[in-house]
């Protein structure tokens, strides 16, 4: 039965180029914190000590009970041992003076096998003939792909600075136009209070 290696690395949105590749490694974000649920909606509990360091040990029910994945050094934590299937990176805790991820960020980890793992030649290796990682399109993450051979999947998560305005049709426009019409109507009133006085 086959598991894989989940490599996620967190990057300044501006390391990237147009395709997604990083092109600055002084700009890796340690310290995220991240949760990892499946598909069944349990979060991943994972060892921290020792050669087994990042290896899945279970799964919680609840958030809370799931294991914290902290960025380190060079903007990177890995999850070893993850079956293929959906996943979902939550961003508990952004770098400071960063935006946070609001939404998860979708993973489809996808392997496929020689013969449903029944391979002939007797070498396991040859076992694994494809693997691929996808992320869901809508978020700030982009796919750097997978490696068979080595049964590994990455990916890069970027995150942005600044202010995050609000949404074209959102109550924060709605906020804007409330208050504009509000403002417009004070000052047709006071002005024609004013001529009736004169």
């Amino acid at each position: 039965v086959f598991t894989y290696e989940l490599d996620v690395t967190k990057v300044d949105g501006k390391t990237l180029d147009a395709n997604g590749e990083i092109i600055d490694t002084t700009q890796m974000l340690d310290g995220v914190e991240f949760k990892l649920r499946n598909a069944a909606g349990k979060y991943v509990i994972i060892s921290t000590e020792g050669d087994s360091k990042g290896r899945v040990t279970g799964w919680a029910d609840t958030k809370d009970g799931g294991s914290v994945l902290t960025t380190a050094a060079g903007g990177k934590f890995a999850v070893i041992g993850l079956d293929d299937g959906i996943y979902y990176l939550e961003e508990t805790k952004p770098k400071d003076g960063y935006n946070t991820i609001k939404d998860p960020i979708k993973v489809t980890i996808s392997a496929e096998t020689e013969n449903g793992q029944n391979w002939t030649d007797g070498t396991a290796a040859n076992a694994l003939t494809a693997l691929n990682i996808t992320v869901g399109e809508d978020n700030k993450a982009s796919t750097t792909g997978g490696a068979a051979d080595a049964g590994i999947v990455s990916t890069i998560v970027e995150n942005n600075k600044g202010v995050e305005l609000p949404g074209t049709g959102g109550i924060g426009t709605t906020i804007f136009y409330v208050v504009g019409g509000i403002l417009v109507v004070g000052a047709a009133v006071l002005l024609i209070a004013k001529k009736r006085t004169k």
